[in-house]
């Protein structure tokens, strides 16, 4: 028991058995300290306790509690408090006015540990910070220590910061929290801090950083940097940091947005619950609840997505009745009963942004949502009525549509026309309704073209039938073009001078006729000036008449106009139109729809109305094979010499077109070499100006160029595909390298050269800011690569010329700074059989799953073979050491192995014969399995045959071959096919090896079984002697040839393969990393 206690041993060991009897053992503690002579003792016997302790590195609980422990006993009131003498009489002011004791027990243990803190062992460096941490936490918040210890424990700590041990570095960074300065910008652990969070190694210190680190301006910054975070759990820490100790207010709008679209959107979902919890929902009640307030505080007009992830976020599982308070939140009035009707005056953005995601989440909901969304919105016909007086109300009063400048009430307009989505359609007048209100939509002026897409969206759910919409579009698009104007028709220059005669004459007339009543008038002669007056009121009609007629007449025609706005507008119905046919060919309304608005509009002098034309052109381009194939030198011709937007969406367009028909649809050869064909077309242009030297060879080969002519338009279209990768544009090499790309994962185009310039633009230093364009192709090349084993094959025809491209690469360019070696192990990983996609595997893959490196290996041997001291020896020598060759059949083996010994006679280098040594073991490892494995068959065979001999005979002479004659004939041709095949898929330099550094032939097979069978059982010799010992069992060997002929005759496919991978595949040309060669390019 803890009372029972007489020595601080015994104190020692009980505090250790658990917290619940410290508070005790403390009291005995001090008990025992009172009994000791002198206080120098007491301290001694404890720390000779406390030793112990300390020298353990690992976090046992028994550990544990003795620091706890002694850090409680440390700091614990019993050495302040001081025991009034009997009769004395201390009132409260004075007892508050005395300044408080220090404790001389805590001043020792401190001084103790901060000459621990440096120690060479390392448990008693984590003991030491983990004792001063729970000393400086036991304290209490109004407790002080001396300066000088103080500065002390500041000095210490901040060099355990950069202790090599990291849980020596996390007991320090909490033993320096409560030294932090925030009022001070130059505070050493505020910087030590920052600097730690954003470089350390370890996650779990960054993540005590985290916890610990004081909230300024000055940190918010790093705080917020480490939500980027590697590590889920720091990222966890990170958010939940923010979302308790930061306010919204705090935070720029940039910033609240960031770190709601990296929350919500990362690839942990225990991140996005931390973001939902502690960020969004903390802010969201700071604002009393109001999701429009929220949505005031982010830019949605600029951050639609994940303004809209973090309402569908909160809408996420809340309660009928709360949805039902959502709904009476928007209404202007509370009182209002009946649907929402939000007056135009308080309809801003963030409300209507809301109306439509509340709206979609209700719809969502199904069933149970259909009487709240009656409260939500109207009926169709009324909310058509309400859509059409927002936008006659708001786009009146705006004289000029500026494209450029996004209006607040074009993002309203949007908000309503994707809430008129979430309606019931079913009825027929509703439906009619809409469609009207669609059609007044965009061919209204006022409308802009960003409205397009959404109108169009709307108008499919009205008008499902394609060629009916196609029709009706086509027609708002001539309306647009062509709008219905009032026209003042006025008369000709004849027709002016006949009407001026004739009101001249009138006029005379009139004069006259005036004269005449005048006089008689004078003579009282009353009945003629009658007459008079009749006349005159008859000629001042007709000349009204003559004015009337002659007065200019307004006529209805249609005025075509060709500004930017009204053409990009019109391309944009055209370009949502057609993204959403799905007919096979251009009928002739879209025939006339090319021919009298996209193909001006690829002239037009507006980068965006071409952009936008390319665009149109290339989704017609689409619909018909003929119609691409006659209009793709102009999608090349704009992807070389436009503005780099356009150039861009040519470029697509191009892509496009290659996906969809292939390149044999552009007149394209696959059986002819791409890069022959190239050649062949220069050496053409050369031999106009120089001297046929040969005329008989000449002219085949001219024969050959001509028929290779008609060609020429699909391989200029992979030329200039190619030579985009080298731009200077990040979009246009983007653009090129993520087509090609999906070229080659869709099989269209096999080349391994254009696979080594994509890894090797992946690897290149100066793509290194371009993360789009990495991401791109390491997204790529893992997908490519395991998709078949075909894609496999292709990616080890591009290992070698990339390793050989960065050995001799000088040491100015970029690809000098490259690391050989990582390039190398991610290409061995790419070529590893066990990683393919089981869906996609064939047969033959399945068939040579196990042995998938054998050929890779014995391209890297004759490598090697060929220049020994060249560049790059210890890389390849270390590829062969990293090669999966588990599972190879024992004459791949056998031929590895006589590689490695002819390897390790020539090759020098200390490191690179190390590499060597390994290698070889590992083949003579293998070889022993090979072997047990296929003694232990054959003598099951021969049980199992012994057993029933009689019948095995007779099924064997049915259904088997002799031995001297082959298989099939397909068997006994597939070593030539395969050798052609080789052929075919090398350049022509390539050729087969001497006898000397390869086995390429078939007898070379068995004699290397028989060579293996002598250096199996010889014990490993000095180089000097090994070649001896080599020509002596080569020479031994050569008597075994004759006994091999039969054995060859049963070559099988796989063996046949394994002759094919044997192939000197190492050429001068390889280095060059030409993109489309012969033996790659392959059309499917």
């Amino acid at each position: 028991m803890p009372s029972d206690c007489k020595t601080v041993r015994e104190v020692f060991e009980e505090s250790q058995r658990g917290f619940q009897h410290h508070g005790k053992l403390i009291r005995c503690l001090k008990r025992i300290q009172n009994s000791f002579s002198s206080e120098e003792e007491f301290r001694e016997c404890f720390l000779d306790h406390l030793r112990y302790a300390m020298i353990v590195f690992k976090r046992e609980p028994a550990v544990e509690r003795i620091a706890e422990f002694v850090a409680k006993y440390s700091t614990a009131k019993i050495y302040y408090e001081k025991a009034p003498e009997k009769g004395d009489n201390i009132s409260d002011d004075e007892d508050d006015s005395d300044s408080e004791p220090t404790n001389p027990f805590l001043q020792f243990m401190f001084k103790f540990l901060l000459d621990c803190h440096d120690a060479k062992d390392k448990g008693v460096r984590f003991r030491s910070c983990q004792l001063i941490n729970k000393l400086l936490n036991n304290m209490d918040d109004d407790a002080s220590i001396d300066d000088d210890i103080a500065d002390g424990i500041l000095t210490s700590m901040l060099k355990r910061l950069k202790d090599k041990i990291p849980a020596i570095r996390i007991q320090a960074v909490y033993a320096l929290s409560r030294l932090q300065d925030p009022r001070d910008d130059d505070c050493p652990v505020l910087s030590s801090y920052m600097q730690m969070m954003t470089t350390d190694s370890s996650a779990d210190v960054r993540k005590a950083v985290l916890m610990n680190i004081a909230l300024t301006r000055r940190s918010l910054t790093p705080v917020i940097g480490r939500t980027h975070d590697i590590t889920e759990a720091v990222r966890k820490v990170a958010y939940r940091i923010i979302g308790e100790k930061v306010k919204i207010q705090s935070l720029s709008i940039a910033l609240r947005v960031q770190l709601l679209q990296d929350g919500l959107n990362d690839r942990s979902s225990v991140i996005q619950e931390v973001c939902i919890k502690c960020i969004l929902q903390g802010w969201l009640k700071s604002l009393d609840g109001n999701v429009v307030s929220l949505l005031k505080c982010l830019d949605i007009e600029n951050s639609v997505d994940t303004a809209e992830i973090a309402v569908k976020a909160l809408l996420k599982g809340m309660m009928k009745e709360d949805l039902q308070d959502q709904i009476s939140s928007l209404k202007s009035d509370t009182n209002q009963s009946g649907p929402i009707s939000i007056p135009y005056d308080q309809l801003d953005c963030e409300t209507a942004f809301y109306w439509r995601c509340l709206g979609e989440h209700i719809k969502s909901l199904g069933v149970e949502g259909e009487d709240l969304l009656d409260l939500l919105l109207p009926e169709v016909s009324v909310f058509c009525q309400y859509v059409q007086g927002y936008t006659e109300k708001e786009y009146s009063s705006i004289p000029e549509i500026n494209e450029g400048q996004a209006m607040p009430q074009t993002f309203v307009a949007q908000q309503l026309l994707l809430l008129m989505g979430v309606v019931d359609l079913s009825d027929e007048v509703g439906r009619k309704r809409l469609g009207q209100l669609i059609h007044d939509l965009l061919v209204s002026p006022f409308i802009p073209e960003s409205l397009v897409e959404v109108l169009l969206s709307r108008n499919n759910e009205v008008q499902e039938e394609e060629e009916a919409r196609i029709q009706e579009l086509v027609e708002v698009i001539a309306d647009v073009r062509q709008p219905i104007v009032m026209v003042e028709s006025t008369l000709s220059q004849e027709e002016e001078r006949k009407k001026e005669l004739q009101l001249a004459t009138i006029k005379v007339k009139l004069m006259e006729l005036n004269d005449e009543l005048e006089n008689c008038v004078n003579n009282q002669d009353f009945s003629k000036a009658a007459e008079l007056k009749q006349q005159i009121t008859e000629i001042e009609e007709s000349r009204n008449a003559i004015n009337e007629s002659s007065a200019s007449v307004s006529m209805a025609v249609r005025e075509e106009k060709d500004d930017p706005v009204t053409l990009l507008k019109c391309l944009t119905i055209a370009c949502q139109m057609l993204q959403i046919t799905t007919r096979n060919g251009l009928n002739p309304t879209l025939m006339t729809l090319i021919e009298t608005l996209i193909i001006p509009g690829v002239q037009n002098e507006d980068p965006k109305v071409r952009n936008a034309a390319i665009k149109s052109l290339g989704l017609c381009a689409l619909l018909s094979c003929e119609f691409a194939r006659k209009h793709l030198v102009l999608f090349l011709q704009v992807a070389q010499l436009d503005l780099e937007m356009v150039q861009v969406t040519a470029l697509q367009v191009v892509f496009d077109l290659l996906l969809k028909f292939g390149l044999e649809a552009f007149k394209l050869n696959p059986n002819k070499d791409f890069l022959e064909e190239e050649k062949l077309i220069s050496e053409k242009e050369d031999k106009n100006n120089e001297e046929q030297e040969q005329e008989g060879g000449e002219q085949k080969e001219d024969g050959d160029v001509e028929n290779s002519t008609p060609d020429n338009t699909a391989t200029s279209v992979l030329t200039i595909l190619t030579g985009l990768l080298e731009s200077e544009s990040n979009d246009l090499r983007n653009g090129a390298a993520e087509g090609l790309a999906k070229l080659l994962l869709s099989g269209r185009v096999l080349s391994a050269k254009l696979l080594s310039r994509l890894i090797l633009l992946w690897y290149n230093p100066t793509t290194e800011e371009d993360g789009s364009l990495r991401h791109c192709i390491g997204v790529f090349l893992p997908v490519f690569a395991f998709a078949s084993r075909t894609n496999q094959e292709l990616v080890e025809d591009a290992f070698l010329p990339i390793l050989k491209t960065l050995f001799s690469a000088p040491s100015s360019s970029p690809l000098a700074s490259i690391n050989s070696n990582n390039v190398a192990e991610l290409l061995i990983e790419l070529t590893n059989s066990k990683y393919l996609n089981k869906n996609n595997t064939t047969g033959q893959s399945t068939a040579t799953e196990g042995c998938s490196h054998v050929s890779l290996a014995l391209k890297v041997a004759n490598e090697v073979l060929s220049d020994p001291q060249a560049p790059g020896t210890r890389v390849l020598c270390k590829v062969l050491t990293s090669l999966d060759l588990n599972g190879c059949d024992q004459t791949s083996i056998k031929d590895l192995k006589v590689l490695a010994y002819k390897l390790y006679d020539v090759v020098e280098e200390s490191a690179s014969t190390k590499l060597l040594d390994k290698f070889q073991k590992n083949l003579d490892h293998m070889d022993k399995t090979t072997d047990q494995d296929a003694t232990n068959e054959q003598a099951v065979g021969e049980e199992t045959t012994t057993e029933g001999s009689h019948d095995s005979s007779t099924q064997s002479q049915d259904t088997q071959p002799p031995n001297d004659q082959p298989t099939s004939e397909a068997d006994h041709d597939h070593v030539p096919a395969n050798q052609d095949q080789s052929k075919d898929l090398d350049n022509q330099d390539d050729t087969l090896s001497d006898s000397t550094n390869t086995l390429g032939n078939r007898e070379n097979a068995h004699e290397t079984v028989q060579k293996e069978k002598v250096i199996s059982k010889t014990p490993k010799t000095k180089p000097s002697d090994r070649k001896k010992t080599t020509a002596a069992k080569t020479a031994k060997s050569m008597s075994t040839a004759k006994a091999g002929k039969r054995s060859r005759q049963k070559i099988t496919s796989k063996s046949a393969s394994t002759i094919k991978a044997r192939l000197n595949l190492s050429s001068d040309s390889d280095s060059d990393i030409e993109i489309f060669d012969k033996e790659n390019y392959v059309f499917q």
